[in-house]
């Protein structure tokens, strides 16, 4: 039995990924996220699809282009087997390609979201809430399309004894929809790395419209890092958000390296006192490709902290763009609150676009921004010169240093920074080329 929904009204001109988004609502199979589908429906029947011209967060993000592509949602048949290089010597696996999960590990935490909610409908009750309030469209469509979402809960006073290791592959038949819903109870904590990666067959047609939904309760503790190591030509979306309740931490991490269109939102609210969030991220660009990283974090009770650091290193023709808000709510006093986006341009044709923002209605605040856009420190090129070290040579070593400074200053385990930093030395010989 499928759940009839369709787009309102249905004689709109409608483009060819919005006819296949509607070919998708209408073929939805019935299953316990229902509710929360036909909420994520109507709310993105509500905002449409986004308007660059009118709506700053997607001024430089080609939604023309992502219109005018076919939309359909994968087969079963278009899942198959692929080969994993796992980081972790040991972590709860799971696997997905082209939006089902072909490989799921033996953790007990880890579940198909569906099965979660039937045990805990309250938990149902506030996702759909959540949907209610977005106001991001295509995060909305995961909500509604994600055909597998996967589900993450510790319990109170727990830690998982290992960490989580989430593989995304996707290829030419790929618009896809992966979503992990992350729940910590109170004093529970846990470690989760999510890669996204295409393949050799990847084309122009894909899309990826990623999401992770993380809820942390008084004292919890998360990980949380995200690598897009991709060289496919498509669109790759993705939205984290995190709302941290009293004594919470949330410690995010954020990788791009190489894709045709990379795009990550994150959304955290500090609700809960003394509640404390670290968001970094590194994006490496070369030839035509472009990243958008967007974050909003609102500050909404008193005496919390947070701390905001973005690189990216730019080649070819690229463009990076950072666009990051701070909000510090009226009843937000005592707040600590720091955001620096620094960005290198390694060739005269790349761009980088820094719009840090404060809007605060406190009054007791401690709250810093910048941004820079630049080239190679003139003056440390001559030092490594007059030493006998080529320029070439001189500039890829200030490079390197440039990102790996942002990897020696993570959190991140052993494994995981010595996977990040041959990966990171691969991009940038692209980049500087």
């Amino acid at each position: 039995m499928s759940a009839m929904c369709t787009l309102n009204p249905p004689d709109l001109d409608l483009s060819p990924f919005e006819t296949g988004i509607q070919d998708a609502f209408q073929d939805l199979a019935t299953d316990s996220l229902m509710p929360l589908r036909h909420a994520a429906k109507a709310r993105f029947e509500a905002l449409g699809l986004p308007k660059p011209r009118r709506q700053e967060a997607w001024k430089y993000v080609d939604v023309q282009g992502l219109s005018r592509r076919n939309f359909s949602l994968p087969r079963p048949k278009d899942v198959e087997e692929a080969f994993v290089e796992w980081i972790y010597p040991k972590a709860c696996r799971l696997s997905m390609f082209n939006g089902r999960i072909y490989n799921h590990g033996t953790c007990g935490m880890v579940q198909p979201l569906a099965d979660a909610v039937i045990a805990n409908p309250e938990r149902l009750g506030r996702l759909t809430h959540d949907v209610h309030q977005a106001d991001d469209a295509l995060s909305l469509l995961n909500v509604a399309l994600a055909l597998e979402p996967y589900s993450l809960h510790v319990p109170k006073d727990q830690a998982m004894n290992q960490p989580l290791e989430v593989v995304i592959h996707h290829n030419k038949a790929s618009n896809s929809f992966p979503a992990f819903y992350i729940e910590l109870d109170e004093n529970a904590t846990a470690d989760v790395l999510i890669r996204i990666k295409g393949d050799k067959h990847s084309v122009g047609s894909t899309y990826l419209q990623g999401l992770i939904h993380v809820s942390q309760a008084k004292g919890s503790r998360l990980n949380l890092t995200v690598l897009s190591n991709i060289a496919y030509a498509g669109y790759n979306f993705f939205n984290t958000q995190a709302v941290l309740s009293e004594d919470a931490q949330l410690k995010l991490f954020s990788t791009a390296l190489d894709a045709e269109h990379f795009r990550h939102r994150m959304d955290v609210t500090l609700a809960g006192e003394r509640s404390d969030a670290t968001l970094n991220g590194l994006s490496i660009l070369s030839g035509k490709n472009k990243t958008h990283m967007h974050l909003r974090l609102t500050h909404a009770v008193p005496n919390c902290t947070s701390s905001q650091q973005f690189k990216a290193a730019v080649g070819g023709s690229a463009l990076h763009e950072f666009d990051g808000t701070i909000f510090v709510l009226k009843d937000a006093q005592q707040t600590d609150a720091k955001q620096l986006s620094r960005n290198l341009l390694l060739s005269a044709k790349a761009k980088a676009f820094a719009r840090p923002w404060l809007q605060i209605d406190a009054d007791d605040v401690k709250c810093s921004h910048g941004a820079t856009v630049g080239q190679l420190d003139e003056a440390q090129l001559f030092y490594l010169q007059s030493r006998g070290i080529t320029e070439e040579r001189a500039k890829a070593l200030l490079t390197q240093g440039f990102c790996d400074s942002m990897l020696s200053d993570t959190y991140l385990d052993a494994h995981v920074k010595r996977y990040f930093m041959k990966r990171v030395h691969c991009a940038l010989v692209a980049a500087t080329i």
